[in-house]
C-alpha cells in the first residue's frame, strides 16, 4: 500500500501533534529474507493519522485476486477496527513495515481477562509482510501475559476473506459455543497455561523485542 504523506491541517500553521509510541520491534526470517515490523501504540493525538487511514484504505484495491464479496468483508473487519479505535475505550495499535501500515489491532485487558476486540491485516501490493499477523497476536498475548489475565478471548469472524477460526486454533484458541450463535462471530478463548505455551511457539518464529523508553513520534513520517 502506498500511502502519500499529503495530509495537511487545517490550519497551516499548526504545529505536528505527535502521539504514537513505539512499543516494540519484532523481526522474523521467511523465504530467505528478513521483515521488520514495528508496533506503535495509538493515542488521542494520533486521531488525524486514523482518521487518513480510514479514507485511504481500499481492500478492493489491495486485495485485486479475491472476490468481490470477500474484498466488502474484509473492508468491514478494517472499519470495524477503526471505529474501536476512534472511539478511545481500548488500547489500540499500529504495525509497520518499510514505512507502510501492515495491520491495526485494539483490545481490553485487565487481570481477570484480555479481550482482541479487533484486528486487521493491511496487505502491501509491493511486498508481502511475513508474519505480520502472528506478531500482532504476539504483541497482544506478551500483554496478557504481564497484566497476569486469567483467560484470554476473542469473537473470530465466521464468513471473512481467511479462515481466521482454523488460524486461531491453531495459535492455542478453542470455540467456546453458547446459546446465542449469530451467524457472524465464533466466540473463542484460552486460558493463562496455553497461553504461556502458545506465546513460546510464538517466539521460536519472531523475535519480539519490548522497548522501555520512547519519544513521541508523527505517525505520518513513519507510516505516510
Amino acid at each position: 500500500m502506498l500511502i502519500q504523506n499529503n495530509f495537511t491541517p487545517n490550519n497551516s500553521q499548526q504545529k505536528p501533534s505527535f502521539g504514537a509510541l513505539k512499543i516494540a520491534t519484532a523481526k522474523n526470517f521467511v523465504k530467505g529474507a528478513e521483515t521488520s515490523i514495528d508496533i506503535y501504540k495509538l493515542e488521542k493525538k494520533d486521531h488525524n493519522f486514523i482518521e487518513f487511514l480510514e479514507e485511504n484504505v481500499d481492500y478492493h484495491k489491495l486485495a485485486p485476486t479475491i472476490r468481490k464479496d470477500l474484498q466488502d468483508r474484509w473492508q468491514k473487519v478494517f472499519r470495524y477496527c477503526i471505529e474501536r479505535i476512534k472511539s478511545g475505550e481500548n488500547d489500540s495499535f499500529i504495525a509497520v513495515s518499510d514505512n507502510k501500515p501492515c495491520g491495526i489491532f485494539t483490545y481490553i485487558i485487565d487481570s481477570c481477562s484480555a479481550y482482541l476486540d479487533a484486528v486487521c491485516k493491511i496487505p502491501n501490493l509491493e511486498n508481502e509482510v511475513h508474519l505480520a499477523g502472528k506478531t500482532m497476536i504476539l504483541s497482544f498475548l506478551k500483554s496478557a501475559e504481564k497484566t497476569n489475565s486469567k483467560t484470554v478471548t476473542l469473537d473470530a469472524v465466521k464468513d471473512g476473506p481467511v479462515d481466521v477460526i482454523s488460524l486461531y486454533e491453531k495459535l492455542g484458541f478453542k470455540k467456546v459455543y453458547n446459546s446465542i450463535d449469530d451467524g457472524v462471530y465464533q466466540p473463542m478463548e484460552m486460558n493463562k497455561f496455553k497461553l504461556k505455551e502458545q506465546l513460546k511457539n510464538l517466539e521460536k518464529l519472531i523475535n519480539y523485542k519490548d522497548i522501555k523508553k520512547s519519544e513521541e513520534i508523527n505517525l505520518f513520517d513513519v507510516a505516510g
